[in-house]
């Protein structure tokens, strides 16, 4: 794992994901600041990925990605 900050977008130019791991991925579209945000999940080789990358609803390549926010703890009462 890359020691990063949760809140920071790391480029796909500067790094990719682990592969197999769920991340957060984002593309600019058409207009500046037009962001579309999706989940996915980098797995190069595989026959459904668009250049690596399953994004499910999507057929865009992302720009961006960043980890996943640790799942919410259970509190007990």
């Amino acid at each position: 794992n890359y020691p990063v900050t949760p809140d920071s977008w790391i480029s796909c130019s500067e790094r990719m994901p682990d592969t197999k791991t769920a991340v957060l991925v984002a593309v600019e579209f058409d207009r500046k600041g037009d962001w579309r945000m999706k989940w996915a999940t980098y797995i190069p080789g595989h026959p459904d990925a668009n250049d690596g990358w399953i994004i499910p609803g999507a057929s865009w390549k992302p720009s961006h990605w960043m980890p996943l926010p640790e799942p919410p703890q259970e509190v007990r009462q």
